[in-house]
């Protein structure tokens, strides 16, 4: 069957709005680009096993059929070819589809589940983009790479599950799935894109696995649900605005090996306390350009050396006056209890201190504000 497009026209065009079934009689082995484009009165469509490829946009915009099955030969699905089947709610993929094309379900509104068969390798750029009632997807271990905006839009989709056999993810994925609770990207991805999971505000948990190196801008930004996110000692960058406006999560470890983290990565997450598994030098290298942690929040480095000169005050203490420990001439580790709530502003000037105190304690919260190393007893 030929190819058509915007300004060839098949022999039926005039009349497409008056079809209402289609049936391709067998022997046929190919349907042509934009072959039945527009035929929108179209309710049901029947498809012979002689069928091995089916062109771009072949079906696009076939509006009212509600079920479709691929033949077996079928190995591709094309770019647009099943695209804004409005009430499509069924599809048929046999074994020996490798390729699901970009757009190629785009817009199919009406469909709620799709499993893809074991031989698929690749989900292309915007193939299920604005599927809104999706709510599952079952990814074989066959598949190698997921498009860019592949499942963008797809507001109802709660669960999808990541094989290790995928070794990239484009960007924005993922983003605005905003009933998608958990995630776990496998280690096999070596990073994760920008804009992946954007907007995915039921987000509660992300698993990060050893060998994923990165996280790119605007990765998380606006998951408002998120309250666990696990980073594994692979990765290396953190992309602007990456974990921006994540206003429930409270607690994050970033490891001692990250170099790069950039602009406002944090931002808005302001009951964020961060645990940096490194010394403050090294996330002040990373952190380079001293935007990252967020306004409100806290970072504790620790592994911050402990000073050889050690004064442990009373447990009794609530106060530190005015130059109580100033021009001590060395370093000093200061153990301050958890029931002080005053330190007056130049309490420790001219002395090289670390302040040894307990999580979350004001000594603590002083000491950030101030730039003064903080170790956690």
């Amino acid at each position: 069957m030929d190819d058509f497009g915007w300004n060839v026209q098949d022999a039926w065009h005039a009349n497409r709005r008056d079809i209402k079934s289609i049936l391709i009689a067998d022997g046929i082995t190919g349907i042509g680009v934009y072959a039945f484009t527009n035929c929108t009165e179209v309710t049901s469509i029947a498809l012979p096993e002689s069928l091995t490829s089916i062109g771009d946009g072949a079906f696009r915009n076939c509006r009212k059929v509600t079920s479709i099955a691929i033949p077996e030969n079928v190995e591709r699905i094309c770019r647009g070819a099943f695209m804004e089947r409005v009430k499509l709610k069924e599809i048929i993929l046999p074994e020996g589809i490798t390729d699901i094309g970009d757009s190629a379900f785009n817009d199919c509104t009406s469909l709620t589940a799709i499993v893809l068969p074991n031989s698929v390798t690749s989900i292309g750029s915007y193939a299920f983009q604005d599927c809104q009632n999706l709510t599952s997807v079952s990814i074989p271990d066959s598949v190698t790479s997921i498009g860019s905006y592949a499942f963008q839009d797809c507001h109802n989709l709660t669960s999808v599950s990541i094989p290790g056999s995928v070794t990239s993810i484009g960007e924005a994925a993922f983003m605005d799935c905003y009933s998608l609770t958990d995630i776990t990207i496998p280690g096999s991805v070596d990073g994760i894109a920008a804009y992946t999971f954007e907007y995915c505000r039921s987000l509660a948990s992300v698993v990060i696995s050893e060998g994923v190196t990165s996280i790119g801008e605007y990765a998380f930004y606006e998951c408002e649900s998120l309250v666990n996110i696990t980073i594994p000692e692979s990765i290396i960058s953190i992309g602007s605005f990456a974990i921006c406006d994540c206003y429930k999560l409270t607690s994050i470890t970033i490891p001692g090996s990250i170099a790069s983290i950039d602009s406002y990565a944090f931002y808005g997450c302001d009951a964020l306390t961060i645990y940096f598994d490194g010394t403050e030098e090294e996330w002040r290298a990373a952190d380079f350009q001293g935007t990252a942690a967020p306004e409100g929040g806290i970072v504790y480095f620790l592994k911050t050396p402990m000073p050889e000169n050690i004064l442990t005050l009373p447990a009794a203490l609530t106060a530190i006056d005015s130059e109580a420990f100033a021009d001590l001439g060395e370093e000093y580790g200061i153990v301050i209890p958890s029931g002080v709530t005053s330190i007056a502003e130049d309490a420790f000037t001219g002395t090289d201190v670390t302040i040894i105190t307990t999580e979350g304690s004001y000594a603590a919260l002083w000491a950030w504000d101030h730039e003064i190393p903080i170790i956690l007893q």
